[in-house]
């Protein structure tokens, strides 16, 4: 195994936390222009108080997350200008829309369940995108003829959103309502053992987590980091950019298309999103403030996996009930998608 690197920086105390987060925000300010530039509204007033907004709510997770405080200033400015390309409140200000997560020196973008949900009603005005996670004991039916999923006891809205044990979790899927509540499409049933493939390129995913703890999936994940804080939203999440990946539905152009390719990039491990590579975003056209230099050092090096990357999974197939009655239907297996319901219009 190689060696790591090592963090070692003293804690920031509060006066000196202070003190950055407020440059880091004027710094941001005296790129408004640019900032502003990147929403493409024609509405400069408007404009200028989104960003005013996104910076305000920036500082907000700076001062709760030191770490996020000592990175890259060009890297901060870089993810303002992503949320203002996205039109997205960063933070808890903006009810988890968009995440600031440092990794080594950099802010990493990663668009929430709520930001997707957000770009969503954006992009296809009038109608709603659900996830809805399965359990064992579920009752669920699929019918690829006329794409329709059917829940037992669906209309009991306390049953399929009570609170259960995440032990218990066997997969997922994503329906479309309409304005009026009806389902326009649905996709097939994913796997947990298939979404945890996904959620294995995770920059936060680790090995020897997996390996020491292997029944407890939402424990492989460095600890306050999306994965582990908040395990059912971003298994919500990633099986809804399953099915929005899948080409059953067209986002093709839109922010919500633009979001889900950035977000992709920036939780694959593998990858390491750099700004330069988002063609819409340009380096900082003003300097960075005297004094206001990058506090952590770059990240540490990977763990040794517990196997390749790739390398061969267990299929849906194999996910099993444990109940009297497994649900009818090829549920929670692999296959093509089937077709959208033409009533759908997508």
């Amino acid at each position: 195994m190689t060696d790591k690197k090592t963090m070692v920086r003293a804690p920031a105390s509060p006066m000196n936390m202070n003190a950055r987060v407020k440059q880091i925000a004027t710094y941001a300010e005296g790129g408004m222009e640019d900032l502003v530039r990147y929403s493409g509204s024609s509405d400069l007033e408007k404009s200028t108080a989104r960003a005013k907004e996104i910076i305000g709510a920036h500082k907000l997770s700076c001062m709760d997350n030191d770490r996020l405080a000592g990175a890259d200033p060009v890297s901060h400015f870089e993810f303002l200008a992503l949320a203002m390309l996205l039109d997205l409140v960063p933070g808890k200000s903006g009810g988890g829309q968009l995440w600031a997560v440092p990794y080594g020196k950099t802010v990493t973008p990663i668009v929430g369940h709520k930001g997707l949900m957000t770009l969503w009603h954006r992009a296809k005005p009038g109608t709603e995108i659900v996830c809805r996670l399965a359990y064992k004991g579920d009752k669920i039916s699929y019918n690829p003829t006329i794409n329709r999923i059917t829940q037992e006891g669906s209309n009991d809205v306390e049953e399929i959103f009570r609170e259960r044990p995440l032990k218990d979790m066997v997969g997922g899927y994503t329906v479309i309502l309409n304005q009026h509540g009806k389902v326009i499409a649905s996709s097939k049933p994913i796997s947990l053992v298939d979404m945890l493939k996904r959620a294995r390129k995770s920059q936060t995913y680790k090995p020897a987590l997996e390996k020491s703890n292997p029944d407890e999936w939402w424990t492989w994940f460095t600890p306050n980091t999306p994965w582990s804080t908040w395990p059912e939203k971003m298994a919500e999440k990633t099986i809804v950019k399953m099915f929005l990946g899948s080409g059953q539905v067209s986002v093709e152009g839109s922010k919500l298309d633009r979001a889900l390719e950035i977000d992709t990039l920036a939780e694959d491990a593998n990858a390491r999103l750099r700004y330069q590579d988002v063609a819409e975003i340009a380096p900082p056209t003003h300097p960075v403030p005297e004094g206001l230099h990058v506090q952590v050092s770059d990240v540490e090096a990977p763990e040794e996996p517990v196997a390749p990357r790739g390398a061969p999974q267990p299929t849906g197939e194999q996910v099993e009930y444990g109940e009297e009655e497994a649900p009818k239907g090829d549920l929670f297996g692999e296959g093509p998608m089937p077709a959208v319901d033409p009533e759908g219009n997508y």
